[in-house]
């Protein structure tokens, strides 16, 4: 049977569509990095409550539960659905034994903590303030960074390497506690449920009325804390160190200038209410 050209017009934008609609699901079922991302981040700017309530996943290790939480690092200054009080707010109604947080060890220690991202810097404050232990497991590896711009390679913040030595860590802070909570860019969250089930975990289903719960409001602060002022200032100066030392220009070094002008920026406003405040007090 041989279409007419008018019938072919009339069907070739249902198959289109239909070729489309199952090209989207065979890469989401392939799991690509980079597709996954991108899914990820258009979600989020479609229906950030949404997305939010999605970025909570549960898991059984043992005795151990363990609660993963997927964050968007700066943007939680910029999206009201999903701010920083929000993931604040998971740790007050959790209550768990730890808090485990995408930074490095060494940083948190060091209380350097925003060389991580802005909402675990806030978590780490918070937890100060009320008590909770924290521990880092994030691995960023600066040199194998440098190693691979200066070669031209795109650099991959998400790549497997991380990811195993990541939950490595992750497993090792939270070893004999009962309750941790964990918080983690939401482009791990597949990646770490991957490797968590294959160590033997596993996932718990979780309704949407429990992760409407988690998020409530528990009297989280939506703004910076004033004291992150000093971390911001000691990890701003951490980076101009690591810049005057590196002196080479590529694609690692434009993102940690970056950072730095993120931090400066934050500097400056928090150092605005600082002064602010003590003006008022003063009067």
């Amino acid at each position: 049977m041989r279409l007419t050209w008018r019938q072919f017009r009339g069907v070739w934008r249902p198959v289109l569509g239909l070729a489309v609609i199952v090209s989207v699901g065979w890469l989401g079922r392939a799991r690509l990095p980079e597709f996954a991302e991108v899914r990820d981040f258009i979600a989020l700017k479609i229906s950030p409550g949404r997305f939010r309530d999605q970025c909570i996943r549960k898991f059984l290790l043992g005795e151990q539960e363990l609660l993963l939480v997927g964050t968007i690092h700066s943007m939680h200054l910029t999206t009201p659905a999903y701010g920083l009080a929000d993931v604040e707010n998971v740790v007050r109604n959790y209550r768990p034994d730890s808090v485990a947080l995408e930074i490095r060890p060494k940083d948190l220690e060091e209380r350097k903590f925003n060389l991580g991202p802005i909402e675990m810097a806030q978590v780490a404050i918070a937890t100060e303030h009320s008590h909770v232990p924290t521990f880092g497991f994030d691995v960023g590896d600066d040199e194998a960074m440098e190693r691979a711009a200066e070669r031209g390679v795109a650099l991959d913040y998400n790549d497997d390497h991380r990811n195993r030595e990541m939950v490595a860590l992750l497993k090792k802070g939270s070893n004999g506690l009962r309750r941790v909570v964990a918080f983690t860019g939401y482009s791990h969250l597949e990646p770490f449920a991957r490797l968590l089930k294959s160590a033997g975990a596993v996932e718990v289903p979780m309704s949407d009325g429990e992760r409407h719960s988690l998020y409530a409001d528990a009297g989280a602060r939506s703004t910076l804390y004033p004291d992150m002022l000093a971390s911001i200032r000691a990890s701003a100066a951490s980076l101009q160190d690591y810049l005057d030392h590196y002196g080479k220009e590529n694609e690692w070094s434009e993102r940690i200038r970056a950072k730095l002008a993120q931090l400066r920026t934050l500097e400056t406003q928090l150092s605005s209410k600082d002064d602010a405040q003590s003006t008022a007090l003063n009067r």
